[in-house]
């Protein structure tokens, strides 16, 4: 566990964050340690053309978050968990009949502190080419749930929460808004009073 990251009790929270004239919905919920463990799982039936575009979206989060403003923020990353190990983070890419698809579920305990996060992502048999940028942008918006942010208000974000163009790196605003999930978890930040709805604030560094 990281030495600065101590556990807060409060009661769930929706805030919004303003970064460059962005919105991003935050989801009152964070994790309490910064080396994220996680876990891709594999139906048979599914080849490794899209393993490939998930284990990218990963690494481009890992990059966003070593390069990020914000110092604290580079302590964080995603690393595959150890065999015999459970995983914080456990994407699941299912072979399915309908389409590409991705969904979040997100379990936390008492106080607010993500203990686990299963994205699914789907991938129909029959998908084309064209389909693998819809699930990198699944994948990227399903980590950045899983990291504890909402969606975002700008259409242009990966975190929108309608599939409207392929964005397969998460952006600025989405780094932001997990530094303010985390200013907010450590510190108890006012960026999300009231503690009910949502609130406009500024980033600060």
């Amino acid at each position: 566990m990281h030495p600065a990251l101590t556990a807060r009790g409060t009661g769930a929270v929706h805030a919004a964050l303003i970064d460059q004239g962005s919105v991003t919905f935050l989801t009152g919920q964070a994790w309490d340690h910064t080396d994220l463990s996680y876990r891709i799982l594999v139906d048979a039936n599914t080849d490794g053309l899209p393993l490939a575009v998930v284990q990218r979206a990963i690494r481009h989060w890992n990059d966003a978050l070593a390069l990020a403003p914000i110092p604290r923020l580079r302590d964080f990353r995603l690393v595959p968990a150890a065999p015999d190990s459970r995983a914080d983070i456990l994407l699941h890419l299912v072979g399915c009949d309908t389409v590409v698809d991705g969904t979040t579920e997100i379990s936390r305990d008492g106080h607010d502190a993500i203990v686990e996060a299963v994205l699914r992502l789907t991938w129909p048999p029959n998908a084309t080419p064209d389909d693998l940028g819809v699930l990198g942008t699944y994948a990227v918006r399903g980590i950045g749930c899983a990291l504890g942010i909402g969606h975002a208000a700008d259409p242009a974000d990966p975190m929108y929460p309608s599939f409207n163009g392929v964005k397969l790196r998460p952006s600025a605003s989405d780094v932001a808004a997990f530094a303010a999930v985390e200013e907010w978890y450590v510190a108890g930040s006012p960026v999300f009073y009231p503690p009910r709805g949502y609130t406009l604030c500024a980033v600060r560094a």
